[in-house]
C-alpha cells in the first residue's frame, strides 16, 4: 500500500469487503439452517500451491475435535481433487467440487469457525471478521491476517517459514520423508487446541442482514 502511494487513512488498516446477492444468501442459509444448533466449521482441504496441502491430518484433527465436541458440524470444501481426501461421518458434509467457490465463501460468513491453509477462504473469513485458523506456511500472520478480527491463525514451526515464495514445485524446499515440504506439518494437538480456544470464546454468529446496496437492479449485502 505504501509503495502504491495509498497511505491515506481510508486505505490503510482495512480488510476486504464481500457482497453477495440475496439469492446467494438464501441458498447458503438453507444449507446451514438445519444445523444452526451446532458449532459449524468450514474446513478447506487445500489451496493452489504445494505448501497449501495440509489435508493428510485433516481427518485426524476433525475426529479428535468431534469426539470432544460432538455437537459440531464440519463442512469439507475444496476443488474436485480434494474429494479423495474426504471421508464419511454423520457430522461431516462433503462439498469439495460440488459447491462453487462463492457458495463456500459465503458459508464462511455464517460459520462459527473456518479452518484453512493460507488460501482464499481464509481471506474471506477475515473479510467477514469470522473466527478462523489459517495454517500459514509461505506467508506470515502479519502479511495476511494483520488487520483481521477474531484471528486464531497458526504459523508453521518450520525454520524456513515464512519464506514469502509461491511454491508451485518443491525443488528448493526442505522436504520430509513423505516428500512434502516440512512447513505443512502442523500437529494435530496444536490445531485442535486452537479450535478449542474458538469454542471457549463463544463469538456470536453473523446471521443477520448486512448493509444493502442495489447493483444493476439486484440487491446485494455483506
Amino acid at each position: 500500500m505504501k509503495w502504491a502511494g495509498l497511505t491515506a487513512p481510508r486505505f490503510m488498516g482495512r480488510t476486504g469487503e464481500i457482497y453477495c446477492t440475496e439469492e446467494e444468501h438464501r441458498i447458503v442459509k438453507n444449507h446451514l439452517l438445519p444445523h444452526e444448533d451446532k458449532f459449524i466449521v468450514v474446513w478447506c482441504l487445500r489451496g493452489t500451491m504445494q505448501q497449501k496441502a495440509v489435508q493428510p491430518l485433516a481427518k485426524q484433527m476433525c475426529d479428535v475435535f468431534l469426539n470432544a465436541y460432538p455437537n459440531s458440524y464440519i463442512i469439507l470444501t475444496g476443488d474436485e481433487t480434494c474429494q479423495e481426501w474426504e471421508w464419511d461421518h454423520p457430522s461431516v458434509k462433503r462439498v469439495s467440487g460440488v459447491w462453487p467457490f462463492r457458495e463456500a465463501a459465503l458459508a464462511c460468513r455464517y460459520a462459527d469457525l473456518v479452518v484453512t491453509p493460507e488460501t482464499g477462504l481464509g481471506v474471506v473469513a477475515g473479510a467477514y471478521g469470522r473466527p478462523k485458523i489459517m495454517m500459514l506456511t509461505a506467508a506470515s500472520i502479519q502479511n495476511i491476517c494483520g488487520n483481521d478480527k477474531n484471528d486464531y491463525s497458526l504459523q508453521s514451526e518450520a525454520y524456513c517459514s515464512p519464506c514469502t515464495r509461491a511454491i508451485y514445485d518443491t525443488r528448493s524446499c526442505p522436504c520430509g520423508a513423505d516428500g512434502r515440504p516440512i512447513c505443512v506439518n502442523f500437529g494435530v494437538e496444536r490445531v485442535v487446541s486452537r479450535m478449542e480456544e474458538v469454542v471457549r470464546a463463544k463469538i456470536p454468529r453473523n446471521w443477520g442482514e448486512g448493509e444493502k446496496y442495489t447493483v444493476n437492479g439486484e440487491t446485494v449485502w455483506m
